[in-house]
């Protein structure tokens, strides 16, 4: 009778223990995943605090946008890491105009990021819900670095013109970058291109 419970009590034993085991082996699965979704929301939630701060010490933005000719990447180009926007001169070659920006147009831009969710915008941006096809094809790349260090970045590449609210909200803030260059004296002094994209 002893030997009997001595074979139930090994039972139990070893079923408690393979099922400690169990609950490890899920624990550190658990873990992992839960790593894994922190780690690829970061951006997400450095970009939000960057925002929502409003500070703009620290703060800089790339920005890409115009015609995407043969598969490349536009030609206008705002970098305020360096203080330069490279002008689209379309038949001759870019020039480099010496552009800063202001804290009042910097925040201006991160007020506008947070009004539209720019940090939960997707890295590769589609519009969607029209049928309308823009000639030529435009493009358009943001991204935000927060000292030196890039922590979102927004493109949408289409010829697809999306009449919807998320693309709306996104040409906005786009379209506030753009009149912050075009309304510069530094701009509005450079010499005009020669052609222009059909």
């Amino acid at each position: 009778m002893l030997g009997g419970n001595n074979v139930l009590i090994n039972r139990v034993y070893f079923g408690v223990v393979s099922g400690l085991a169990d609950i490890r082996k899920r624990y550190r699965y658990g873990i992992v995943l839960l790593v894994l979704i922190v780690v690829w929301h970061v951006p997400t939630v450095v970009s939000w605090m960057v925002i929502q701060s409003g500070d703009v010490s620290g703060v800089d933005v790339v920005f890409l946008f115009g015609v995407k000719g043969n598969g490349i990447d536009p030609v206008n180009r705002l970098d305020t890491r360096v203080d330069v926007f490279r002008k689209d001169m379309v038949a001759d070659p870019p020039i480099e105009l010496v552009l800063v920006l202001s804290d009042e147009d910097k925040a201006m831009i991160l007020e506008r990021m947070g009004e539209i969710g720019f940090h939960w915008y997707p890295v590769f941006y589609t519009p969607w819900g029209s049928d309308v096809y823009v000639d030529p094809a435009t493009a358009y790349q943001l991204t935000l670095y927060w000292n030196g260090v890039p922590v979102k970045m927004v493109r949408m590449d289409t010829d697809l013109y999306g009449d919807d609210l998320k693309t709306s909200n996104l040409r906005s803030l786009y379209g506030l970058i753009m009149r912050i260059i075009y309304e510069s004296e530094v701009y509005k002094n450079s010499p005009e291109p020669t052609a222009a994209y059909g």
